[in-house]
Formats: C-alpha cells, sequence, structure tokens
C-alpha cells in the first residue's frame, strides 16, 4: 500500500477519511495488533513509540493502567500483557478498537 501525506492543519488532519474498514493484524514484541491502512491519516500506531510501549508492558505488573492518551489502545494492550491489575483506556471508539486488539492477544 503506498499512501500519499500531504500538509493539512487544524481539524482537517483528523478527519476520517473513509469507511472501508481494512484492519491489518501487526506484531509488536509479545502484542499483536489491529492498524487501519485506509480510513484515518495515519495507523496510530506509531514506530517511534514503541520502545515506550514495551516499557509501559515492563513496568505495569501489579498495577493499574488508565491510559489517557490512547488512540488505538496499543499501550494499554502492552500494559495488560505486562500483567497490569486492571487497564482502561477512556474514550468510547477506543474502548472498541482496544477490544478488537485484545483478541489478538
Amino acid at each position: 500500500m503506498l499512501k500519499t501525506r500531504e500538509r493539512q492543519k487544524g481539524k482537517n488532519q483528523y478527519q476520517k477519511l473513509g469507511e472501508k474498514g481494512e484492519f491489518l493484524e501487526v506484531t509488536e514484541y509479545n502484542a499483536h495488533l489491529w492498524v487501519n491502512l485506509t480510513d484515518y491519516l495515519d495507523t496510530g500506531l506509531f514506530l517511534d513509540h514503541r520502545i515506550a510501549r514495551r516499557m509501559l508492558g515492563q513496568m505495569s505488573k501489579g498495577k493499574d493502567f488508565l491510559n489517557l492518551f490512547s488512540y488505538t489502545g496499543s499501550a494499554t494492550v502492552h500494559a495488560g500483557l505486562g500483567g497490569a491489575r486492571s487497564t482502561t483506556p477512556w474514550i468510547c471508539r477506543v474502548l472498541i478498537w482496544s477490544g478488537q486488539n485484545a483478541t489478538c492477544v
């Protein structure tokens, strides 16, 4: 898949681009995650954050994890795989996407 990203400003950069709902399963360390390559400007799974997500998984054992900056729920999945006592993303849309990601575990 080739995607050309053009500069966008304001709220335009966060607009949904389509309704295809085509998800692809990707693996990041021990997590299996769904990314949407068609409906949004980006996938929401930023490669430069993967080290931070791995660290969250390593530090979460026995802790309660509230993800206040969730887009795909991937950090929440890593925390859960790392043994967090409880995990919660706080946006309804993310709860749905996180649930889909949790089914990959």
